[in-house]
Parts: C-alpha cells; structure tokens; sequence
C-alpha cells in the first residue's frame, strides 16, 4: 500500500477520492430514499412507534389522508435533506479537489466512520450475508482506501506553520 501511495500522483488520487466518495455517497442516497420512501415501510414505523409508547390509540380515528398526507410531508423533507446534503458533499469535493485542508479533514472523517460502519454492518450479520452485505464491504474497502490516500496527501496546517515561524523570529 506504502508503494502504491507513494507512486501515485496527487491529481490522479484526487480524481480517485473523488469518484469514490460520489459513487459511495450517491448509493449511499439513494438507498436511504428508497427505503425511506415506501409508504409500507412509513406505515410500520409508525405503528411501532405507537407501540413503543405503550398506548393504546386507534389509527383509523385519524383517517387515510391524515398518513397520506403525513407520509408526503415526510417524503418532501426527505428530498430537501438529501438535496442539502448533495449540495454540502459537492461543495467539499470542490474545496478537497482545491487542497483545502478543512474539506481533507471532513472527508477523511467520513471516511473513517463509513469505511468502519460498513465494515461492521454485514460482519454483524454474516449469517445472512447478501449482495447488499458485498456492497457494502466494497464500500468499507473503498471508503477506507480513500482515507489512507487522505491522509497521504492531507496539506500542510497553514496557520500551524505561521505561528511556528512567527515563534522561530521572535525568539
């Protein structure tokens, strides 16, 4: 790994995190969306959450449009929030394929984090291991590749060299 970093060239690296991250981030999206956006499943969660309440309350008093119209309301905020975060993530590919050190150190946080998740997830569940389960080792895989990478190449700490040449001509 050491030798395949150290031949590897900055601009061909950026380009790699960068796929990386956007098809994982992308999958990511849209397998959030789609589970969260069938109304079966909305309908569950609802009726687990009441049960979790210890309550006794009858849905049908509140009638189908009131889910339905829940259920969009739910589905609308879901988009916006996806939306968000596209735009957020896009914003610190840009800054990151840019050099700037505050994008290096969030993609290398969210690299740590999902790469360890979805290391752990099919792991936890190795008895009913899927393709669901290899793509998210693949993801694991990848997103932790693209954190050594980070790490590889992370900037140097601007401010950090100032005050140590500020404290280098005082002294």
């Amino acid at each position: 790994m050491r030798k395949h970093f150290a031949e590897l060239k900055l601009e061909k690296f950026k380009i790699y995190a960068f796929i990386i991250f956007l098809i994982n981030d992308s999958y990511n999206w849209i397998t959030i969306y789609l589970k969260y956006s069938n109304v079966d499943n909305f309908y569950k969660t609802i009726k687990n959450s009441i049960k979790l309440t210890g309550q006794q309350i009858d849905m049908t008093r509140f009638g189908d449009d009131f889910f339905n119209q829940l259920f969009s309301l739910f589905v609308n905020w879901l988009i916006v929030g996806l939306v968000f975060l596209f735009i957020f993530h896009f914003i610190m590919y840009v800054l990151f394929y840019k050099g700037k050190r505050s994008a290096y150190m969030y993609l290398i946080s969210v690299g740590i984090v999902a790469g360890f998740s979805f290391l752990l997830i099919p792991l936890n569940n190795i008895s009913n291991f899927n393709l669901n389960s290899l793509i998210q080792l693949t993801q694991a895989i990848t997103y932790l590749y693209a954190t050594i990478g980070l790490f590889k190449f992370l900037p140097e700490n601007k401010v950090k060299k100032k005050l140590q040449r500020n404290d280098n001509n005082q002294g």
